[in-house]
């Protein structure tokens, strides 16, 4: 019903999974070539030092003639070619194995030249497919569309979780960062926090005094955990963990208030605070990174079922 002469979909969306499972298979080959190119190094410096001892008992060097001093140099030297001899064959062992690996990438790479179009091809052809199934208005049309509500919201799904964890990530560095700002002022014995009404930006400078960096990484800590909380609340059934982390974010406003002068207590009171919202997010961080791979393997297996619904329909 949906197929014509130029429905080819099916044979492009073949030659896509083959695509990918050679990318994948060129790129374990060429990891093991890495390692035994690696490992190969290391044997032929063993055979050089091999080689260096069996030329010093073969000359005139103080090692022969302190061997033949001895009665033992003949006997020395046999050991030494041997070792040498043995060097050499693990030598020409790891060699033949590394040339065996590097065919096995070249032949991936020469598979996959053919392919380099693929994509393009392939999406032309789904498109021109999917348009001609929706067209029809049907029970499959219709399933299309439920298929296609699934993948936009699997997409989105990950898509969140990754501007939260970039977003988490912000916030840990400029608490990171705040927390650094105060160790170095206790450290020089100076006051916790300075009145400052310096003007901050985005760049950061080692001329910029300790108590004005430490204000300014507590502001972008305080706006980023603020986004992080927003992402957070974006991620289906990660609302509540979101208004969790918000309430960390308002535990920097003392200090930051305390910018314009406060007390020692309370410095050390949200010194404490700082501390504490860096282990939240980075505990939340945590969870959203395990979290991932489920997300992520959601929307692969519904991408899959929904490119199979075109090309079979």
């Amino acid at each position: 019903m949906y197929r014509d002469p130029h429905d080819d979909v099916l044979r492009l969306g073949e030659a896509v999974r083959r695509r990918d499972r050679l990318v994948r298979q060129l790129a374990s080959a060429q990891a093991e070539a890495d390692r035994l190119q690696a490992q190969l190094r290391m044997l032929e410096n063993s055979l050089t030092k091999e080689e260096r001892d069996v030329e010093k008992l073969e000359g005139t060097s103080l090692t022969r003639l302190l061997f033949s001093a001895l009665g033992k140099a003949e006997e020395r030297l046999d050991k030494e070619r041997q070792e040498a001899l043995e060097a050499r064959l693990r030598v020409e062992a790891k060699a033949a194995e590394l040339e065996s690996t590097q065919d096995e990438v070249d032949r991936l790479r020469e598979e996959l030249a053919p392919l380099s179009e693929v994509d393009a091809e392939y999406e032309r052809a789904f498109m021109g497919k999917l348009a001609r199934v929706r067209l029809q208005g049907d029970e499959t049309a219709q399933h299309l569309e439920t298929l296609i509500a699934e993948v936009t919201q699997a997409t989105a799904v990950v898509q969140e979780i990754d501007e939260a964890i970039s977003a988490g990530a912000w916030a840990e560095r400029h608490l990171h960062e705040a927390i650094k700002n105060i160790e170095t002022l206790e450290e020089e014995a100076a006051a916790l926090v300075v009145a400052s009404a310096v003007v901050f930006t985005i760049e950061m400078s080692t001329s910029i005094p300790t108590p004005q960096r430490l204000e300014h990484n507590l502001r972008a800590a305080y706006g980023w955990i603020g986004r992080y909380a927003r992402e957070l609340a974006d991620i289906p059934g990660w609302d509540q963990t979101g208004t969790m982390i918000i309430s960390y974010a308002n535990l920097l406003i003392p200090f930051i208030n305390i910018a314009a002068g406060g007390s020692e207590v309370e410095a050390r009171r949200s010194k404490a605070a700082i501390h504490e919202s860096r282990r939240q997010v980075s505990r939340v961080q945590e969870a959203l990174r395990a979290a991932r791979p489920n997300s992520v393997a959601h929307y692969e297996d519904t991408l899959r079922r929904y490119r199979q619904a075109v090309e079979y329909a």
